[in-house]
């Protein structure tokens, strides 16, 4: 005697794809999460070591508490990414040239910048010597972190911003990062 099907097997298959497939699409957010995440971490270890490269060229040039406004540098900029920027007349590399204070902060302006728009996406910095702090300079690196979910990933647990009030990032429509470091010469 033959059996009739009422569906059940049917019915168990479909709920196994169903299960299956909400575990797939959990294992794929995840998978996107590690890579955001990921990046963003490569992002600001990048951002911390050109932070850094700076500051050891301003300690290699002999900048001093009274000589560190010849690297300040303002023009945080995220709109022209394609133009580079512009460079020095004397870029110090000459072994017959004697550069002077100034132009040795020119032509490392100058090769920070390139690099740091090479390295990060829209990335730019921001220079500013702390005239109260004697010899102290606030290095500043910025970029647009394009795989961050949403602007809210910028605040901190305790409210402020990565990125100071007043520089051109916090105009920019998308998701900016920042990272900073103070340097006593």
């Amino acid at each position: 005697m033959l059996r009739r099907q009422a569906g059940g097997g049917l019915l168990e298959v479909l709920v196994a794809i169903t299960v299956s497939s909400m575990g797939l699409l959990a294992l794929a957010g995840s998978h996107l999460h590690a890579l955001r995440q990921s990046t963003a971490l490569e992002h600001r270890m990048l951002a911390a070591w050109l932070v850094s490269d700076l500051g050891e060229r301003m300690r290699a040039s002999g900048a001093d508490g009274t000589s560190a406004n010849a690297y300040e540098f303002s023009g945080l900029d995220f709109s022209d990414q394609a133009a580079a920027p512009p460079a020095p007349s004397i870029l110090c590399a000459q072994p017959t040239h004697t550069c002077t204070l100034a132009e040795m902060a020119a032509a490392d302006l100058h090769v920070w910048r390139v690099r740091v728009r090479a390295q990060l996406p829209e990335g730019s910095g921001f220079v500013l010597p702390d005239a109260n702090a004697g010899g102290a300079v606030d290095i500043w690196v910025a970029w647009v972190e394009p795989l961050a979910a949403n602007p809210d990933e910028v605040q901190r647990a305790g409210g402020d911003r990565e990125c100071p009030a007043g520089l051109a990032a916090d105009n920019h429509s998308a998701v900016v990062r920042c990272h900073s470091l103070r340097v006593q010469l």
